[in-house]
């Protein structure tokens, strides 16, 4: 976990401490509510740099490329994904369904 410096500017010691409350309720029971209750917290700040956390860790999710390893095929049809950033995927249709799954879980499509 990060550590807090005397060399860290104001900001970024907010954003340190917001973090840490971020990473603790995530891996904590509690609905955001209870949390921000149990920490003595604003739960409209809380709301304020989860989202923020959340932008950046999803900025930072489309930039990810995986290796994929194609096979040549003598059929010419293909299955088009379209994904909610506007991406698009083609898939030949006789994939092996090992290989489908792969890819969709890699996309974070399924669990």
């Amino acid at each position: 976990m990060e550590q807090l410096s005397e060399n860290q500017s104001p900001h970024a010691e907010k954003t340190t401490v917001w973090h840490r409350h971020i990473t603790a309720w995530q891996s904590s029971d509690l609905s955001q509510t209870q949390y921000c209750k149990q920490e003595n917290i604003n739960y409209i700040q809380f709301g304020y740099w989860r989202s923020k956390f959340l932008a950046k860790e999803r900025k930072s999710d489309q930039k990810k490329l995986l290796p994929v390893q194609l096979r040549s095929t003598s059929h010419q049809a293909f299955l088009r994904i379209r994904l909610l950033n506007h991406a698009m995927i083609e898939i030949p249709v006789n994939m092996p369904y090992a290989d489908l799954a792969f890819i969709f879980k890699s996309l974070g499509l399924v669990p």
